[in-house]
C-alpha cells in the first residue's frame, strides 16, 4: 500500500501538499489543457478560412470593378420569405419600370448576413447579369452605396430556403 495514502491528509500543513491530491490536480489540469488546444486549434482554424474566404471575395470584386462601370440602377430589395444560405437574399431592378429579378445573394466579404438599408433606393451596380433559359440569373456583380464605403458582392444565383410560416 502506498505510504502517502496510509498517512491522514490532515498530517500536510496544506491539502496541495499531499502527493495524491497535487497529482490529481496535476491530471485535471492537463487535461483541461490539452481540451483548450484543441478547441484553440478549431478557433484558429475558422479565423484562417474566413479570412481566406474574405480575401477571395475581395479579389472577385476587384476583377468586376476593373472590368465593368458602375451604373445607378432603381433599386436593390431585400428578399422576404426566404432565407440565403451565403448572404442576403436581394431582388434587383436595373431599369425602371422593369421586372424584379430573380432570387440573388449579396455579402460583404467580412459580414455575410450585412445589409444596408441604403440599398433599397437608388444603388450603384457594377457587373454583368443575364436571363437563363431556365428563367434563372446568372451571372456576378457588385452592390454599393453612393457615397459610402461598403461593397457587396452579388453572386449570380442564391441558394434560398423558404422560411416556414
Amino acid at each position: 500500500m502506498n505510504e502517502s495514502a496510509s498517512a491522514p491528509a490532515t498530517l500536510y500543513k496544506r491539502a496541495f501538499d499531499h502527493p495524491e491530491t497535487r497529482a490529481a490536480w496535476e491530471k485535471e489540469q492537463g487535461a483541461t489543457k490539452r481540451r483548450l488546444r484543441v478547441w484553440y486549434s478549431l478557433y484558429a482554424l475558422a479565423l484562417v478560412y474566413r479570412g481566406r474566404d474574405a480575401i477571395v471575395s475581395l479579389k472577385r470584386i476587384r476583377r468586376v470593378l476593373e472590368q465593368h462601370p458602375w451604373e445607378s440602377i432603381p433599386a436593390a430589395h431585400r428578399a422576404t420569405g426566404v432565407k440565403e444560405v451565403m448572404g442576403v437574399p436581394v431582388r434587383l431592378r436595373y431599369l425602371e419600370g422593369e421586372e424584379l429579378t430573380g432570387l440573388l445573394s449579396a455579402r460583404k466579404p467580412t459580414r455575410r448576413r450585412y445589409w444596408p438599408e441604403a440599398l433599397e433606393s437608388g444603388p450603384w451596380y457594377a457587373g454583368e447579369v443575364r436571363l437563363e433559359a431556365d428563367h434563372g440569373v446568372r451571372g456576378f456583380g457588385v452592390l454599393a452605396v453612393p457615397g459610402e464605403d461598403e461593397l457587396l458582392e452579388v453572386p449570380g444565383s442564391a441558394r434560398v430556403r423558404r422560411r416556414r410560416g
